[in-house]
């Protein structure tokens, strides 16, 4: 099973070579830049479902990440990069604790209070 990700990645990749050559050298930074948050996505799922929450800041992946941007890598590489985050978002998916569906009535209830406050507070 192929992820979202993955099939994005393969648009990047296509994307870059149907360029003129006029236009690579300035359109590369941009995949590459393009290429690199979508490693972060799946490293992102992979936390959240392994109940770590939203980690914005990655300093243990940032000098990782930015060798991407930098274009540091191949585009092979930077696929089997997203090979292995796949693989450990698929098996984080498989043993996660998350439900499958989210309780709409909580996230309505919620929701509802937010709005209030915040209303009340503005008039």
């Amino acid at each position: 099973m192929k992820t979202y990700i993955y099939s994005e990645m393969n648009n990047v990749v296509r994307t870059y070579s149907k360029l003129n050559h006029r236009n690579r050298k300035k359109d590369m930074p941009h995949l590459l830049k393009h290429a690199m948050h979508l490693i972060r996505l799946l490293m992102t799922g992979r936390d959240i479902l392994q109940g770590k929450g939203i980690v914005t800041f990655r300093k243990e992946e940032q000098s990782f990440l930015l060798d991407i941007r930098k274009g540091k890598y191949k585009f092979e590489e930077i696929f089997e990069f997203v090979n292995q985050y796949e693989n450990e978002f698929l098996e984080s998916a498989k043993s996660t604790n998350l439900p499958v569906a989210p309780d709409t009535k909580k996230v309505e209830e919620l929701m509802y209070k937010i709005y209030s406050k915040y209303y009340t507070t503005i008039n």
